[in-house]
């Protein structure tokens, strides 16, 4: 930093911040400070150890007071942890509305590198698991380039909230269940929908298929 000129002031260090990221499902118990963290030593050196707390980053804890990964820094953290199709989908969703405000280019691809490395692979086969009882097929987009998979989000999120718009305008507030589907649906199934929508077909009928068999 000295040699390209990057220090905040002459002759001074940059602020430091501290971070733990904790993804495990105990609670954290472990000392705040990291003098708290240092085994003791031998006497006279005490002064000579770090002093200086740092930012416990808890994942299922931020998980748990945001399920709906309004906060893109939740939905970037959470990502690793998902285990089936439609809840990565749903992060990368969420990832791709907060990039609408066209954030700086550093921090798009620093984000983008962070959601291709914990992306699973195969995450655009077909994939069928158990939900409960039910079973559910899940189609994710079979896209190219990770960048196209951020922007495939980005157009899901668009289509679902123009969908969703219309529905609500004709008939009223939808039932969960319905959102459920727009929320784990591909391109096909909204390009379906919206043809049943033109032809005034029922709430019901509009949904007859769809991700779910």
């Amino acid at each position: 930093m000295v040699k390209r000129h990057e220090l905040p002031a002459p002759h001074q260090l940059p602020p430091i911040l501290p971070l733990v990221l904790y993804s495990g499902a105990r609670r954290w118990t472990a000392s705040p400070d990291l003098a708290g963290l240092i085994a003791p030593c031998p006497p006279g050196m005490e002064f000579l150890q770090a002093q200086q707390r740092y930012l416990l980053l808890d994942v299922m804890k931020l998980l748990k007071a945001d399920p709906d990964f309004s906060n893109v820094v939740v939905a970037l953290l959470c990502l690793r942890q998902q285990q089936t199709p439609q809840q990565i989908m749903k992060l990368i969703v969420s990832i791709s509305r907060w990039m609408r405000g066209k954030p700086s280019i550093q921090l798009q691809r620093s984000m983008l590198r962070w959601v291709r490395s914990s992306l699973p692979e195969g995450l655009g086969k077909t994939t069928m698991y158990t939900k409960g009882e039910a079973k559910m097929k899940v189609d994710p987009p079979d896209f190219d380039t990770f960048v196209e998979l951020i922007s495939g989000g980005w157009k899901m999120a668009g289509m679902q909230e123009i969908l969703q718009r219309v529905l609500e305008r004709r008939f009223g507030a939808l039932p969960e269940q319905y959102l459920k589907q727009m929320e784990h649906a591909n391109e096909e199934a909204f390009n379906l929908w919206a043809d049943r929508v033109a032809e005034e077909l029922s709430l019901e009928a509009i949904f007859a298929d769809g991700p779910e068999d």
